[in-house]
């Protein structure tokens, strides 16, 4: 099959042929009319040789139009191609959230459960000092407020505002060690 390039270069040839044709074709009336013998039958071919070139190009015009056809389903078939992989991607992307969602879930479970966890030892901590009649201050940071500490620092990190340079906040485990070190290190002696 010849090209789009080919096809319309071959036009263009037939509609100069057809062009000189039509200028042979009034030379050759004007000679006729003049007595020219000759002249009858070249007009006669002239009209073969323009009824063939009529012909080619209507030929050639029709080779573009299906190429016209071929390129229009080619490009359908490959903007068909391209959705179906745009398509097939979204479905990957859909699993991973999916997946990670279920992770997220996980995770804000396990959180739930470290805080309550993280409260209800922070509130024995008080209630074993009290009991035990030690005289330890509440004015000491890090001894109290943890679960809320520890709620304020997932915020942050959600928030995407616990990595800045110069005042990164304090992690909850630091802040605990703080509190409760001196506590912890006296043994059970103190």
């Amino acid at each position: 099959m010849l090209t789009r390039g080919e096809i319309e270069t071959g036009i263009a040839a037939v509609d100069a042929r057809l062009k000189a044709l039509d200028v042979e074709v009034t030379e050759k009336s004007i000679a006729a009319i003049r007595g020219d013998a000759n002249a009858d039958a070249r007009l006669f071919d002239i009209n073969s040789d323009i009824a063939r070139e009529k012909a080619k190009r209507a030929a050639l015009v029709a080779s573009l139009d299906e190429i016209d056809v071929i390129e229009a389903r080619d490009e359908i078939a490959a903007e068909k191609t391209r959705r179906a992989q745009h398509m097939h991607e979204a479905r990957e992307h859909a699993r991973r959230v999916i997946a990670t969602a279920a992770k997220v879930d996980a995770l804000v479970a396990e959180f739930k459960a470290a805080i309550d966890v993280l409260g209800k030892a922070e509130a024995a901590t008080w209630k074993s000092l009290r009991q035990a009649e030690a005289n330890v201050s509440k004015d000491v940071t890090g001894r109290t407020n943890i679960v809320q500490h520890g709620r304020d620092r997932m915020s942050l990190a959600l928030k995407g505002l616990d990595s800045f340079a110069n005042n990164k906040p304090r992690s909850v485990a630091d802040f605990a060690r703080c509190g409760w070190a001196a506590i912890v290190d006296q043994g059970d002696e103190g």
